[in-house]
């Protein structure tokens, strides 16, 4: 029980040591952010499932110190590889475009968030992608955006981090049920 006892003592006046070096949050409110990310991109489209890689870029507008309104656009290119000889695959592209929220929980110098959007996705790829003939050359769809985020704030302006992101194409579910990606970010934090 003295043991209970000893760090009972200890731990309290280390939790209002840590309590009095804490500096406060920093609001950000009404500021613009804006990341860009490299990214790992799979398409899931025919039991090949093609990956590939992509680009993308995200514009935020915090409207309080947790909640964001966004706008994010991305575009990758996927190996599809053929099946059999006679059928060599080829390349397909990924694009799409999302608007919606970001929700972040401010926890010291890393920020989780998690996002919701919807938006349009595109694919298009060569005749000789797909087993299923009618899937491709050309998908567009409404698309429900899913992710979530981590960033680490180097400077006040400054952040890196990674995000990972479903889009589950809503009109088009029987020939092209989803798409993910996922990569390393940078942002820049406006004044």
């Amino acid at each position: 029980m003295q043991k209970g006892t000893a760090l009972a003592r200890l731990g309290l006046p280390a939790l209002l040591a840590l309590l009095a070096l804490a500096r406060p949050a920093q609001a950000e409110r009404r500021r613009v952010r804006l990341g860009v990310q490299p990214l790992y991109t799979l398409a899931f489209v025919d039991r090949r499932d093609p990956s590939g890689g992509g680009v993308g870029a995200d514009i935020a507008y915090s409207l309080t110190d947790a909640l964001s309104v966004r706008a994010s656009a991305f575009v990758g290119w996927h190996d599809a590889r053929g099946l059999t000889a006679a059928d060599p695959g080829g390349t397909v592209s990924s694009f799409g475009a999302f608007a919606g929220l970001t929700y972040a929980l401010d926890v010291v110098r890393i920020v989780p968030s998690f996002d919701l959007g919807v938006g349009v996705v595109g694919l298009r790829g060569q005749r000789t992608f797909t087993s299923r003939p009618a899937l491709l050359p050309s998908v567009n769809a409404l698309a429900v955006e899913l992710g979530f985020g981590f960033d680490w704030l180097v400077t006040h302006r400054w952040s890196v981090g990674a995000v990972v992101r479903y889009h589950a194409l809503l009109t088009e579910l029987s020939r092209a049920p989803g798409l993910l990606y996922a990569g390393p970010r940078v942002s820049l934090t406006l004044p």
